[in-house]
């Protein structure tokens, strides 16, 4: 966050710029002795545009009405994570079609609930409702989390 703060807002609305934070958030992990291995997107929404760069098994996806599901990050890197010094972020950009609902969310929530699921639940019209759905259908009959779990719903106009 940091670093995506001391960037100029223009410069935000581009892949590359997105891929070089990533690049420079990998360096500061690697050189931090108690920070360990981790996924990473960083991304800004602009009016109906989208831009970012990912790496690691994390994912955004984008909805829109009578359209199928978009995998903003079904390009990145899995390896090197960031935090290893080798990270390299691979970015993406599209504008998207009113109304429109962005998710991202690490791999606890997909692998988990499953894109059966993250489909059902981005489709649901309250963010809370989704969340819930989502939690739930992550969450085995034990009550814990096998997996992190983090998702972040952005709705559009």
């Amino acid at each position: 966050m940091d670093r995506a703060s001391r960037t100029a807002l223009d410069r935000l609305a581009s892949p590359t710029a997105w891929a070089d934070i990533v690049r420079q958030s990998d360096h500061a992990v690697a050189g931090d002795r108690s920070a360990g291995l981790t996924t990473l997107i960083g991304l800004s929404v602009s009016g109906k545009r989208v831009d970012g760069a990912s790496v690691g098994d994390s994912a955004a996806v984008i909805l829109e009405l009578g359209k199928p599901m978009r995998l903003l990050t079904e390009h990145q890197r899995k390896d090197p994570p960031v935090g290893s010094g080798g990270a390299i972020g691979t970015g993406f950009s599209c504008e998207m079609i009113a109304p429109w609902k962005l998710l991202v969310m690490t791999d606890g929530v997909w692998k988990y609930a499953g894109w059966e699921w993250v489909r059902h639940a981005a489709a649901m019209i309250d963010s809370s409702e989704a969340m819930d759905a989502l939690r739930a259908a992550a969450r085995p009959r034990l009550g814990r989390f096998q997996d992190d779990f983090t998702l972040v719903v952005v709705h559009g106009p």
